[in-house]
């Protein structure tokens, strides 16, 4: 966090601190982790699987509708970016939502 001017600051439900500048943090605890293996069978990354147990999100990422409701990020504010790959990120200037499919009664999930 140093070599990057930031700031760390304590969590509330796990050990390592997060970054006080985020505008959106997550607390997590890891479940699970899968190693990757190449064609050649030679480890090449790690994935990670975690469950969220307590996030953050600063008031300026916020908008509330004209109801006075629950409020929810404002993509606007946020801006995020997106990883591509390998040093390659990109902007994301365009979100939409999808519902989710409903599986049909007594399908697998």
């Amino acid at each position: 966090m140093a070599l990057a001017n930031l700031t760390p600051v304590p969590s509330l439900r796990v050990a390592p601190p997060r970054i006080d500048e985020a505008a959106v943090a997550f607390e997590m605890k890891l479940r699970h982790s899968y190693d990757v293996k190449n064609a050649d069978g030679q480890h090449t990354a790690t994935l990670l699987v975690g469950e969220v147990v307590m996030f953050h999100v600063a008031e300026a990422a916020l908008e509330r509708d004209a109801k006075g409701g629950d409020p929810t990020v404002s993509m606007d504010a946020l801006r995020p970016l997106a990883r591509l790959g390998g040093n390659r990120y990109g902007c994301v200037t365009h979100a939409f939502d999808l519902p989710r499919p409903q599986a049909p009664p007594g399908a697998r999930r």
